[in-house]
């Protein structure tokens, strides 16, 4: 007997999940090893199957929370943007500390987790004045607000500098025991 079994959110909206929803029943018992629903959210399951031809039999579990995993990466949700000579980043990035499958660590371990950005390349003539700047991520989000491009080490007193001669620069994020992430490349 084949047994089929579905995922559906509660409330409605798309889900994502993987796995084999097909599977064949042996001694009356169907055993799914590698079924996944890697986005926060509450959820049903429904297996379906049809015993010898007869009608399809369909049975819905209980409603069930999937909240989010360990921290495992990086991720950036806002990109630096409006990069000019002697002034802050207009848009200064954002980065997000989310588990395997994209949610934001809200709480617990890692949604606290001390973040470091630096100047990463390839950049022509690119200086990190000031060093690396760190922000602690406040339920999973890091803010950054003074990233800037200057031309020499006084142009900043508190944050990085990235020189105005940096072509083709990048910011790189960290945090122990994360996969990083870096910024898309930008002209200082």
């Amino acid at each position: 007997v084949s047994v089929t079994a579905s995922v559906s959110a509660v409330g409605g909206g798309a889900v994502q999940s993987s796995g084999t929803t097909t599977i064949t029943a042996s001694c009356g018992k169907a055993q799914y090893t590698d079924l996944v629903i890697d986005k926060i959210g509450t959820y049903t399951l429904s297996f379906s199957a049809t015993f010898l031809g007869s009608i399809p039999t369909t049975n819905t579990t209980a409603p069930f929370s999937v909240v989010h995993g360990a921290a495992y990466r990086l991720v950036i949700a806002q990109e630096p943007r409006g990069i000019r000579s002697q002034r802050p980043f207009q848009t200064q990035p954002v980065v997000h500390v989310v588990d395997l499958g994209g949610n934001i660590i809200t709480g617990g371990r890692g949604s606290n987790s001390n973040v470091s950005v630096s100047v990463s390349g390839p950049a022509s003539g690119a200086q990190i004045f000031n060093g690396i700047i760190e922000s602690m991520a406040v339920g999973g989000i890091a803010t950054f607000g003074h990233i800037r491009c200057g031309q020499c080490p006084g142009d900043v007193q508190d944050g990085l500098a990235v020189s105005t001669r940096a072509s083709g620069a990048r910011l790189a994020f960290v945090s122990p025991g994360l996969v990083g992430a870096e910024s898309q490349p930008f002209d200082a």
